[in-house]
């Protein structure tokens, strides 16, 4: 990966104005990539989306907010499914839980290198960066954490896998009985999101949800005992 160049005054002041393209790159599951710089705050942009905002984005702004303030004083571990450059991270550190030993997964690797680059020169500590495919990582883990965050996307809008029981009940057996499990969904087809929503209600005991655009934000606590022998279709 090339490094980041650096950021003159003089961009960081015209960044409030309007975005400022920072570099390209590109990689085999992505073939552009494009880093932005936008009220001093980076994004990272494909052809077709937008997948950070710094600490202004806003499926995880919105979720951590609904989460009870004395929550984060026990939140210990974070599992990250779909990393972009760290946005839930960057939330997390300024706002919630500082301390958090965060894992960072995602699938392309060009993106977790910019990633790491990024929060190791803004967030240095408790970062784990693993590159794996999301799907298989969660199948071969056993460490529970308090929060895990879902932010997994193709073409604009979630894969399908995200909505199956082999994923959902694997990440539900890594989250704490106490602990907070939370997805960033987009979807064209109602039939996906009727199916996901009734995994999740066979694998929780209580789901909330936040509509905000195209997005649909799912906030699901309390693993229900034995609920990975079910199959929810």
């Amino acid at each position: 990966m090339r490094a980041i160049t650096k950021i003159s005054r003089w961009q960081k002041l015209l960044s409030y104005l309007v975005p400022i393209n920072i570099a390209h790159y590109q990689s085999n599951e992505n073939p552009y990539l494009e880093l932005l710089l936008y009220r001093n705050q980076f994004q990272l942009a494909t052809e077709d989306a937008l997948y950070s905002d710094g600490t202004r984005y806003l499926p995880f702004k919105k979720a951590f907010k609904k989460l009870p303030k004395s929550f984060w004083k026990e939140c210990n571990r974070v599992l990250i499914l779909g990393v972009g450059l760290g946005s839930a991270v960057q939330i997390l550190r300024q706002h919630y839980a500082p301390t958090a030993f965060c894992t960072l997964v995602d699938y392309d690797r060009e993106i977790l290198l910019l990633a790491t680059r990024l929060l190791a020169e803004e967030q240095p500590g408790n970062l784990e960066f693993v590159a794996a495919d999301a799907f298989q990582y969660v199948t071969t883990q056993q460490s529970l954490h308090e929060v895990i965050c879902i932010d997994i996307f193709k073409n604009r809008v979630a894969p399908s896998e995200c909505v199956e029981w082999p994923f959902l009940s694997a990440t539900q057996k890594l989250l704490h009985p106490n602990g907070y499990w939370i997805m960033n969904y987009i979807t064209h087809d109602p039939l996906l999101y009727y199916q996901l929503r009734k995994n999740l209600d066979l694998l929780f005991h209580e789901v909330q949800v936040i509509n905000f655009n195209q997005n649909i934000v799912l906030i699901a606590q309390g693993p229900k005992a034995n609920s990975t022998d079910i199959a929810g279709g």
